[in-house]
């Protein structure tokens, strides 16, 4: 096909432009450089090729509380990206709902912003201090987690607090005036669902994803990750 074959020299051209701008960089020491940029280029087309046969084999279950390895991929400005563990929040069955995990210690001044929520103990991880900021939360698909690495889980307190953050964050505030939701007092189970419906609809209105109004339901959701 005469369309596919142009646009393929067009991105071919790019990327030898591309390569051309910054291939006298050092960029030793670095994160987010041309070398990542190429690399997940690279992985990323090999995940789409391979795709029927990954969701064909990927049978492990994967549950609300879970940690899991994630390739967010390279993306753009202040985006989050890489790889990193992430905390499932909900499975939609070939798509998640995760929270990115750091180990980088937030500043005073991110701290104060009540965004950032620090975890206990991971299990199956190695002991170290984590936080996760719930505006980072992602919906992605299975195929970017890395099945090689075994999964660990947080405890349900962690998930509670993270729950609270959000719950007591500005955007919630917003949500609730916008879509007259009840908020129920911390710790009651509604809450839980409360909060996911929240999440869901915080990327509802971020992604402009039309198909993704069946999420705010508590049984089941059908929502695209973001293009990147």
């Amino acid at each position: 096909m005469q369309e596919l074959l142009d646009i393929l020299n067009n991105t071919k051209n790019t990327l030898d432009n591309y390569y051309e701008i910054h291939k006298d960089e050092d960029y030793s020491n670095k994160r987010n450089t041309p070398k990542d940029y190429l690399e997940w280029i690279d992985k990323k087309t090999k995940i789409i090729i391979n795709s029927p046969e990954f969701l064909q084999k990927s049978k492990e279950c994967i549950i609300r509380g879970d940690v899991v390895w994630v390739e967010f991929g390279f993306n753009i400005g202040e985006e989050f990206s890489g790889r990193h563990p992430a905390v499932v929040l909900k499975n939609g069955g070939k798509t998640l709902l995760v929270l990115p995990i750091t180990s980088k210690h937030p500043t005073e001044k991110q701290l104060s912003s009540k965004t950032y929520v620090e975890l206990g103990k991971i299990y199956n991880f190695k002991t170290m201090r984590r936080w996760v900021n719930i505006f980072n939360i992602n919906p992605i698909s299975i195929e970017r987690i890395d099945f090689t690495k075994r999964k660990g889980n947080i405890k349900g307190t962690d998930l509670d607090n993270i729950s609270k953050a959000f719950l007591s964050s500005d955007f919630s505030q917003s949500i609730k005036r916008v879509f007259k939701i009840k908020i129920l007092p911390i710790g009651i189970e509604n809450n839980i669902h409360q909060y996911e419906n929240g999440i869901f609809i915080f990327k509802l209105l971020c992604f402009n994803a039309f198909n993704t109004l069946n999420m705010v339901s508590n049984t089941s959701f059908d929502m695209s990750e973001p293009a990147i």
